[in-house]
């Protein structure tokens, strides 16, 4: 069962533009504050909670 909830959250983590954007850039250079993040991806902070 935990194997299909991992799979239905990364499914719905890929179908949102934005968290595979910030999952991406997590992934490329490691942690980043919200601050940061928004800046890259041209958002605001609380956009990002």
């Amino acid at each position: 069962m935990d194997g299909i909830k991992n799979l239905d959250l990364m499914i719905k983590n890929i179908s949102n533009s934005t968290r595979l954007m910030i999952i991406t850039l997590i992934i490329n250079n490691g942690p980043m504050t919200a601050t940061q993040l928004s800046k890259v991806i041209n958002t605001s902070r609380s956009n990002l909670y």
